[in-house]
């Protein structure tokens, strides 16, 4: 009797080692998925900084993830243009911390008809985009 008990101890043991096994592996795989980085590139139009000053179109650029970022680039794409701009000291790093950077452009200079999506462009060339919906394109 004494040796099917203890080979029901061993079972017991057994499963539980691999419940937390398995439990450990979907926490390592959570907090991987959780600590790249991701960026969300918005936009506003129409913004006015002052009355007599011409309306702005601001590119909004935003860490959600956990990891720090670098941004390089910022910039509109329409159907026959393109505005590249890098921003003033040349990297913006985006943190927990600071998480935002938003970069202003004359809406005079651009078509907004034409804009079909705003970017951004990270240290390692990785693009991320929002498509521009404009309500009086379909």
């Amino acid at each position: 009797m004494s040796l099917y008990l203890s080979m029901d101890i061993t079972i017991y043991v057994a499963i539980a080692g691999v419940a937390v096994a398995c439990a450990s592996l979907g926490w390592h795989i959570y907090n991987t998925a959780r600590d790249r980085p991701k960026v969300k590139v918005s936009y506003e139009k129409g913004f006015k900084f002052f009355s007599d000053k011409p309306a702005r179109f601001i590119i909004i650029v935003t860490n959600v993830g956990r990891r720090p970022i670098a941004i390089t680039k910022v910039g509109v794409k329409g159907e026959y243009f393109e505005n590249e701009v890098s921003p003033s000291n040349g990297v913006y790093v985006l943190t927990e911390n600071d998480p935002c950077f938003r970069h202003s452009i004359e809406e005079e200079k651009l078509d907004l008809n034409a804009i079909k999506y705003v970017w951004a462009e990270d240290i390692k060339g990785k693009i991320y985009g929002a498509r521009f919906k404009n309500k009086e394109q379909k």
